[in-house]
């Protein structure tokens, strides 16, 4: 089954960002607006984006993820019972946790760079109950039999 999500980045079009910095500076201080102004505003929002992060972790904390805004992992735990269990379902776990750190992380940068640049956050996509889409995979368990 595979998830139907597409993540809308607000915060990853540079050439839109400092188009609606443009139109901030017009709109509300005229054309004489600095560049400096326009570059220390972008400064701004790419260190707040840099900064957010996504967590998810399994049930029981077997495995944890985190993730910048981009995606990218910046942590990873995995406790010493779940390096015992199978190779894929252990795959399986990062990876799933991975995908819910990324989301969360998205929505966290969207949710950031719209109040940065006074603009509104798209809402959230929704599938309908039912839908292979709205249906999260079953999470992964890890557990350690001794």
């Amino acid at each position: 089954m595979s998830r139907a999500r597409r993540n809308v980045r607000l915060w990853d079009f540079p050439e839109r960002s400092t188009g609606r910095i443009d139109e901030f500076a017009h709109h509300n201080r005229g054309p004489s607006m600095k560049s400096d102004a326009i570059a220390a505003k972008n400064a701004r929002i790419v260190s707040a984006v840099a900064q957010v992060r996504g967590r998810a972790q399994t049930s029981g904390g077997a495995v944890v993820v985190e993730t910048d805004a981009y995606g990218t992992i910046t942590d990873l735990r995995i406790s010493p019972a779940a390096m015992t269990v199978d190779g894929s379902r252990l795959a399986k776990a990062i990876s799933q946790c991975h995908q819910t750190a990324r989301d969360q992380a998205n929505a966290e940068a969207n949710r950031v760079y719209a109040e940065l640049m006074d603009v509104p956050v798209p809402p959230e996509q929704t599938a309908t109950p039912g839908t292979p889409e709205w249906e999260e995979p079953a999470p992964v368990r890890i557990t350690h039999v001794v």
